[in-house]
């Protein structure tokens, strides 16, 4: 393994997802891109009840039905924590119906139980997506996915939700009532 990949899970790292959407951005015009940001649902409390081996035996199970569930040209990534992040770039890759099927994918890796030590543990995600017709910067939909993210949590969790500039509002009041 390389510089490029996550050390526990073998998925790409941040610096990698970092350098492919740079590529995809650059030189104008850039291709149209997807980039997702998922969060585990109450990650802490599962490091806190059961231990961190058993939260780091999760993340390497969620990291192999993610690859699985989203095979290639979509990188899957792993930035750090419970924290992970999808890139997919070409044509197609910013309509609205791939955006869907891609949450829907994502969802559906945490359907069946992990099973952990012997014992099943259902557990879910917080999925943000953006998508551009032109990647952007990456600061940018980082920032769009994470807002995206922040409101699949405040949904309830398990669940994905697209960046729109309504939600960005909606998103940003919720945190000023804080």
């Amino acid at each position: 393994r390389t510089s490029l990949h996550d050390e526990l899970t073998g998925l790409a790292n941040l610096r990698r997802f970092r350098q492919e959407l740079a590529r995809a951005a650059g030189p104008p015009p850039g291709a149209p891109a997807l980039l997702a940001m998922l969060d585990l649902d109450d990650f802490k409390g599962i490091n806190d009840t059961f231990g961190h081996p058993v939260g780091d035996a999760l993340l390497v199970q969620v990291a192999g039905r993610l690859a699985s569930a989203l095979p290639p040209p979509l990188l899957v990534a792993r930035f750090g924590g419970d924290e992970f992040g999808l890139l997919a770039v070409g044509p197609g890759s910013d309509e609205p119906t791939f955006a869907e099927a891609v949450g829907a994918l994502v969802l559906g890796a945490f359907d069946e139980p992990f099973v952990l030590d012997g014992l099943p543990l259902r557990v879910s995600a917080s999925v943000g997506i953006v998508t551009a017709p032109g990647a952007e910067s990456l600061e940018r939909l980082q920032t769009d996915a994470d807002i995206a993210m922040y409101a699949a949590k405040n949904a309830g969790g398990a669940t994905f939700r697209r960046y729109t500039r309504e939600l960005r509002d909606q998103v940003l009041w919720e945190r000023s009532l804080a």
